[in-house]
């Protein structure tokens, strides 16, 4: 079985983040699971540097641009259970188009016997194979809004895009 793949925030300082304009961040709390069929997009602004793909913001959630989306979305089976919810991303001279990536139906993956755990925090993940062989794109339970896994087909599409903002590492899978 191919690797999977923890994706996270580059940390790079040429890359800004993305800061609420019409909302507080404090406020803004996405639901661990289910659909969410009430979403109203909201406007951020960019800040301290350049766009990336992968966006950092003050909402702590895994903000994409429509190039990332588009190749998760094309790479996520039914299993992954996606939902994209729009905003907005000005910088200096026009308003960009991002989604955050929800997951509504986030999967239970994990080996809880090879996982190490902080408290109820997860550490560094160990998967199961045979949960996760239907999964190209995905979280699990108690994630939260920032962590995000994908498999090395997908890694690889978001390398070949040159994709920004983002490292990968390598998730341990027994």
């Amino acid at each position: 079985m191919d690797p999977y793949y923890g994706v996270y925030f580059s940390g790079d300082d040429k890359y800004g983040y993305a800061e609420t304009v019409d909302q507080k961040s404090d406020t803004f709390e996405l639901p661990e699971t289910g659909l969410l069929d009430n979403w109203h997009p909201m406007s951020l602004r960019l800040v301290g540097g350049k766009i990336a793909d992968y966006l950092g913001s003050n909402l702590s959630c895994r903000l994409c641009s429509d190039r990332l989306r588009e190749i998760l979305e094309r790479a996520a089976t039914k299993e992954d259970a996606i939902q994209w919810l729009p905003l907005i991303v000005a910088n200096e001279s026009r308003g960009l188009s991002y989604s955050i990536l929800h997951f509504h139906n986030p999967p239970d993956v994990l080996c809880r016997k090879e996982t190490i755990f902080a408290g109820d925090f997860v550490a560094k993940p160990v998967f199961l194979r045979h949960r996760i062989e239907n999964h190209q794109v995905f979280a699990y339970p108690t994630a939260g809004k920032r962590k995000l896994f994908i498999s090395k087909r997908v890694k690889l599409a978001i390398e070949a895009a040159k994709c920004t903002g983002m490292v990968f590492e390598k998730t341990a899978v027994r």
